[in-house]
């Protein structure tokens, strides 16, 4: 039985999808939970021989596969122009012509997605893979014209169409004529610089060799499009920008733009195995576990579940160090001025023009005056514990069948020390994370407007966050805890999340965080 032979070009930059690939790959976008590459992958019948062309991020993608697809047909291609002069598709399909060998094969770009059965489809003729799109969108394609007995008839390179609707070229295709398409595409010529895939499919249409097969398409590669389709898997993109998430096949795998992210996360994990899922896979900037049954704490927001949590995080999380008062402190300088004035920074840098001076009809001072009257010396008395450091409910699972927690998406560090960190940090974000809903932020239950200077937002509170948040307050004075240096802490953590998140939450979060310091420091006062 001869095999299915599919190339995927993964090995471009993706420069239309702007903030998003500047981190990923785009065959590594999630949608649905899944990379793009992986939606592509399970299109394909078991047995199929991938080849993948590998560039800009190349290894991460590479690693993806191994963690997401064990035992996965896959020959790698390195793409060495992969950006630049000459670059472009046709170089890459070029680089992988030795791996495809003679046979007919199924061309993939990276960026296409489709929900058509693709044993449905032709195999016996060359054809491209087509969706009809409106004239606007046109001059991002190159579109076909089609004659009556489905043949294409000819292409139009990236030009603004006469008629208000085209057939457009989708990115999938089958070629079977394979001696005339790579004769073709070797002597190719350059279009907008790069090398591209028009010309062998117009050799074959000339001859009257391409037909066309319609298919329910989304291209992934144009920012619009692929947020279009995020939203819906899930109203709003809550993901942070150095960040990926994929839940596939039972295993849950955590991409990082810093490879130090997912070691140290790893590391952390083995310190405290008891309250962390078991890593069952680990590459560099990635790693993999089991997915962990049950649901979050904002699911199971029954006050008498959350009491049995803090009971069992004061007995298996929150385990004392001992360490010199010195290091704490300086630690706790780090983690909370440096790294606050750093991303308050990053902020300025991302909406420079940022001058909202009244928030939900109060006059409040700008962030560099509030942090301007914050005592940093109250801050660096820490208390040395092994800690989760993002704990809040959306990273807390339950599974009440075995009445077992399980500890997800913990930070990586604290200031740099992988051991242990400040209690109060994980107080105040379990203590924020109740005054927050994340999960209905996912659900896009929030709102944030500006007109001139001013801004109004509202947000979702945990359905029980009166009840909660004072035993978390009682615990927390039970342990000597502030409870005023906690809230100021959730004021100083939404400032310090706001330029990890996209538009409009990341406004909703600085426009919060000011709002409560400016509460903390009104009642101080």
């Amino acid at each position: 039985m001869v095999k299915n032979k599919v190339c995927i070009l993964a090995a471009g930059r993706g420069t239309r999808l702007g903030e998003y690939t500047q981190v990923l790959n785009k065959a590594l976008l999630p949608l649905d939970g899944k990379a793009i590459i992986s939606h592509i992958i399970r299109s394909f019948p078991q047995g199929t021989h991938f080849v993948i062309a590998l560039g800009y991020k190349g290894e991460a993608v590479l690693n993806y596969i191994e963690l997401a697809h064990p035992g996965l047909d896959v020959t790698f291609v390195k793409v060495l122009n992969y950006d630049g002069p000459e670059s472009g598709p046709g170089a890459s399909l070029l680089a992988c012509r030795e791996a495809l060998a003679n046979g007919p094969f199924y061309f993939v770009t990276c960026d296409t997605y489709w929900t058509n059965s693709i044993t449905q489809m032709p195999a016996d003729k060359s054809w491209v893979a087509v969706d009809t799109v409106e004239k606007s969108e046109t001059s991002h394609y190159s579109t076909v014209d089609i004659s009556q007995d489905g043949r294409v008839s000819g292409f139009l390179f990236k030009q603004e169409s006469r008629e208000q609707k085209k057939e457009a070229f989708t990115g999938l295709a089958f070629i079977k004529e394979t001696d005339i398409f790579w004769s073709s595409l070797e002597s190719s010529q350059m279009l907008s610089g790069e090398k591209q895939v028009i010309e062998p499919f117009q050799e074959l249409a000339k001859q009257g060799l391409l037909f066309s097969t319609y298919i329910d398409w989304v291209d992934t590669g144009l920012i619009e499009k692929y947020r279009k389709e995020l939203k819906k898997y899930g109203q709003y993109d809550f993901s942070k920008v150095k960040e990926a998430f994929y839940s596939i096949s039972g295993q849950v795998i955590k991409y990082f733009d810093q490879d130090q992210d997912s070691t140290q996360r790893v590391m952390r994990a083995q310190l405290n195995p008891e309250v962390f899922p078991e890593i069952t896979g680990h590459r560099k900037n990635m790693y993999r576990y089991k997915y962990q049954p049950g649901n979050t704490l904002y699911e199971n927001d029954r006050p008498e579940i959350f009491i049995k949590l803090l009971a069992w995080l004061d007995s298996k999380l929150w385990k004392p160090k001992i360490v010199e008062q010195e290091v704490v402190q300086g630690l706790c300088d780090l983690f909370y001025r440096d790294k606050t004035l750093a991303r308050v920074a990053q902020f300025q840098k991302k909406y420079p023009d940022y001058k909202i001076t009244k928030i939900n009809g109060v006059e409040v001072p700008s962030v560099e005056a509030l942090l301007k009257n914050i005592s940093w010396d109250d801050f660096k008395d820490g208390v040395p514990c092994f800690i989760h450091g993002d704990l809040q409910p959306d990273n807390i699972i339950y599974d009440s069948e075995k009445d077992l927690f399980t500890l997800l998406d913990w930070r990586q560090n604290f200031a740099g020390e992988v051991a242990f960190g400040d209690l109060y940090y994980d107080f105040a974000k379990l203590w924020g994370g109740l005054n927050l809903n994340y999960k209905e932020v996912k659900n896009n239950a929030f709102s944030y407007s500006e007109a001139g200077t001013e801004c109004s937002f509202r947000y979702p509170q945990h359905k029980h966050f009166e009840v909660l948040s004072k035993e978390l307050e009682a615990l927390a004075e039970s342990k000597r805890l502030s409870v005023e240096r906690i809230h100021l802490l959730v004021g100083l953590i939404y400032l310090n999340m706001s330029p990890l998140h996209h538009y409009p939450f990341d406004k909703m979060l600085c426009a919060l965080g000011r709002e409560i310091l400016f509460k903390a420091q009104t009642k101080k006062s």
